[in-house]
């Protein structure tokens, strides 16, 4: 989950599917926990927004500013969905 939250879009997943394996390696034991503990040096309304809203969540996803993020959606309601999409800078 660090490699989710760096703060360096080079060191993040690239391609979602990656992120989606190891998240299921993870979960696929009924004895896994997962808890995420990071510092981030920003102002708390500017890291929550990152993960709650959409046109913030964009900019924070996306591995460099050249690739596009068209889809970006978030439920906050408990069970409620959450969505990335991203296109790199060859596609349209």
């Amino acid at each position: 989950m660090l490699r989710a939250l760096e703060r360096q879009r080079e060191r993040r997943y690239q391609e979602a599917r990656d992120l989606r394996a190891d998240v299921l390696l993870v979960t696929r034991k009924s004895e896994s926990v997962i808890r995420i503990e990071r510092d981030v040096h920003a102002p708390i309304e500017q890291v929550y927004a990152a993960w709650t809203v959409p046109a913030e969540m964009t900019d924070w996803y996306a591995p460099t500013d050249s690739f596009k993020t068209p889809i970006a959606e978030v439920d906050l309601r408990p069970g409620g969905r959450y969505r990335i999409g991203m296109k790199p800078p060859d596609r349209d």
